[in-house]
């Protein structure tokens, strides 16, 4: 079972129980950001020239926080909710305040599960 609370960019989102890992449960509050990097780093990524134009013109904050305002609510769950289904498998967006009585749910209907993983193999033989 996955709870996300707030960010998941890029590396992240995979290491903190994506959906590749297997859970059987993906929450997701509404305060939550998917994205492949953080808003921060794709602004001066793309808008780089931009920046360094308003660096000089000396509005640099101003814009910085525009993009970066912009981006954030782009990749909102509450704006994109129904993509980050598909995309990151967030199975059910919740309210905060239910997320005790999920969990809850989640860990009872999961208690008779039963699940036989695939023998390991080693593709490196040890020396």
């Amino acid at each position: 079972m996955t709870l996300v609370l707030r960010r998941s960019y890029g590396g992240s989102n995979i290491v903190m129980g994506c959906s590749k890992m297997g859970p059987d449960y993906i929450f997701a509050w509404p305060t939550v950001e998917f994205a492949p990097t953080g808003p921060e780093m794709m602004v001066h990524a793309v808008f780089h020239k931009e920046l360094a134009k308003a660096k000089e013109e000396g509005n640099y904050e101003e814009l910085f926080e525009l993009y970066v305002g912009i981006l954030r609510e782009m990749f909102s769950v509450m704006t994109m909710g129904k993509i980050f289904t598909h995309w990151y498998t967030v199975h059910e967006v919740i309210d905060p305040r239910d997320s005790r009585a999920r969990i809850i749910q989640a860990i009872r209907d999961s208690l008779d599960k039963r699940e036989e993983m695939p023998p390991k193999r080693r593709y490196i033989k040890p020396a």
